[in-house]
């Protein structure tokens, strides 16, 4: 009987202990955000991995290079009238002159320029729009970074740059249904992804990232699955970006 007593009393020790192992690994899994899968609108698209065509002239080598994150095929899409695109700048003020963004119409007629301001380290930076994009029609932009005292030539203001295309498009009346009723940041988000809307899925899934901190594998996850692991771990540029911690559930 004190034998029975004692193994039952083992038990009972070994499942509690066994109860707490458990529970922090089960909540930290039902809390973290689900894996954002990106669905190309084309299927033959090209992942956004440093393919875009450019130069870097005569700037210093950097581990990683400057980058565009989007602009290829499967990569260009946005519904934003004004949208944010993203760009990984490996060059710092104290290795750079200047930088330099620029947007073209398909006729190749420049519709925007703005100077660029170099980050303080190597980071993902954003640039807002400052004008609305037709839809419909597909524009080709260029992010140029100034190494040299050169003078700029034929307007860009660069020895090493990066171009790609982005195209608004109007969304399809069941996509506007489904955004009109997506409850949270992370609704908005997956149905970004599931239309293949590439700049809105990315600036969506950053602003979240950026709000709370553990959207960061899925933020990682998110890159690596486009290409850009070797940039997953760079820092955001938020200067230029508003931030609110809402709720993703």
């Amino acid at each position: 009987m004190i034998g029975t007593k004692r193994l039952q009393s083992w038990l009972t020790i070994a499942i509690a202990v066994l109860l707490i192992s458990i529970a922090p690994a089960s909540a930290l899994a039902q809390s973290h955000p689900k894996r954002i899968v990106y669905n190309p609108p084309d299927r033959k698209g090209t992942p956004p991995s440093g393919n875009q065509t450019g130069s870097r002239g005569n700037c210093p080598k950097t581990e990683i290079p400057l980058l565009g994150l989007g602009g290829t095929s499967g990569y260009k899409l946005t519904i934003s009238e004004s949208p944010i695109l993203w760009f990984y700048i490996p060059y710092t003020s104290d290795r750079a002159k200047s930088g330099e963004f620029e947007l073209q119409s398909e006729s190749g007629k420049t519709v925007y320029q703005t100077v660029i301001s170099l980050p303080n380290s190597p980071k993902i930076v954003p640039v807002r729009l400052d004008r609305t994009l037709q839809p419909n029609r597909q524009y080709r932009w260029y992010l140029a970074i100034n190494c040299s005292s050169q003078p700029s030539v034929a307007g860009i203001a660069s020895e090493e740059y990066v171009t790609g295309l982005i195209e608004r498009i109007l969304p399809a009346t069941e996509l506007e249904r489904q955004l009109k009723m997506a409850r949270s940041p992370l609704e908005r988000l997956h149905i970004y992804a599931q239309n293949g809307i590439w700049y809105d899925t990315l600036t969506e899934l950053a602003r979240l990232h950026l709000a709370q901190p553990t959207w960061e594998l899925t933020w990682k996850d998110f890159l690596a699955d486009a290409g850009l692991d070797r940039i997953a771990n760079a820092t955001i540029d938020n200067s230029n970006l508003s931030i609110t911690a809402n709720s993703p559930q």
